[in-house]
């Protein structure tokens, strides 16, 4: 056994120094090059069969190991992001780890995290939200980042209703929700709660936190919340889209014209929720009456400035 361990390692001394006498006689190679070009066959051969659905290419001259996502069943437009470049490690470890895939090459280890099941160059079903239950109420948590809001310091005493969409940058997918929590996120703005179209509450800030949702503005029965509405009120945000005119702010004519007319104006189901909403609403804030004086909506505290949730908003179908 040691006899043929020994002969095998002669030959594979031989082979290397015959490619690197080639190389170096070429002079398309030195001895660096050739090793580090073995290393990387045996690399790729390793990851490859963790990474099987991906294609790698390392590049030891740049320190770097891109991971370059394919998305399947395309021609490889190869994509690669930041996230998946992966700065070579000084430790030293060539094992195979579940966690990690981490190779030796020239004394420095190179260390790829394993991949996520969801990638953004993939199509795959994203993780549901949890839920969550407020007054006996079901809703989703999608809960914004603390900075989106701040702690309250005054009673609850109205309610504001809002439209939103994110129909300028998508007209035919304008309610996704992910994308309109994006924005919250991106504007630093907030609301207390997000009706989609098929009835589902979203919570978004607790209600002893004050959102961020009315902005500049004014009631005429209360002066002294001028500015500062805020303060006394709970958001609401419906998933709609208002009239032309009243979209015309953030969206041109044309492109106006491209929105499926389904998605225009509020559904029954968002009307049933928020009757559900604010009935809870009412019970927990005594001083929020019942009444349009104190369930308002942002067009009337700003008007002008703020179309929403505009006359396709039908407050009858609210008690008003």
């Amino acid at each position: 056994m040691n006899s043929i361990y020994k002969i095998i390692v002669s030959v594979t001394i031989l082979l290397l120094f015959s490619i690197k006498l080639a190389g170096c006689q070429s002079g398309e190679a030195d001895a660096n090059t050739v090793d580090s070009a073995m290393k990387v066959g045996v690399f790729n051969e390793r990851l490859n069969s963790v990474y099987a659905d991906r294609d790698l290419v390392l590049l030891p001259e740049l320190g770097v190991v891109e991971l370059l996502t394919v998305e399947k069943g395309e021609d490889h437009d190869l994509i690669a992001s930041e996230e998946n470049q992966e700065v070579i490690d000084h430790s030293n470890s060539d094992s195979l780890a579940s966690e990690e895939v981490e190779t030796q090459i020239d004394h420095t280890t190179v260390t790829i995290e394993e991949p996520e099941e969801e990638t953004a160059q993939v199509a795959v079903k994203e993780k549901a939200l949890p839920n969550i239950k407020i007054g006996g109420l079901d809703m989703v948590n999608y809960r914004l980042p603390s900075k989106n809001s701040r702690a309250r310091e005054e009673s609850v005493t109205h309610v504001m209703l809002h439209f939103i969409s994110n129909v300028a940058r998508n007209t035919a997918d304008p309610f996704n929700i992910k994308d309109i929590h994006n924005i919250f996120v991106e504007y630093g703005v907030s609301a207390h709660y997000m009706i989609d179209r098929e009835g589902v509450i979203y919570f978004l800030v607790p209600e002893d936190r004050v959102a961020y949702h009315a902005g500049r503005g004014s009631l005429p029965d209360f002066p002294e919340y001028e500015n500062d509405l805020n303060e006394y009120s709970i958001g609401i945000e419906l998933l709609a889209i208002g009239t032309k005119s009243e979209m015309a702010s953030i969206m041109t004519g044309d492109l106006y014209d491209q929105v499926d007319s389904s998605l225009i104006g509020y559904t029954n189901a968002q009307y049933e929720a928020l009757n559900r909403l604010l009935n809870g609403i009412y019970d927990r804030h005594p001083n929020v009456q019942r009444d349009r004086k104190h369930v308002v909506g942002h067009d009337e505290y700003a008007p002008g400035r703020k179309s929403d949730p505009g006359s396709l908003f039908d407050w009858s179908k609210i008690g008003y």
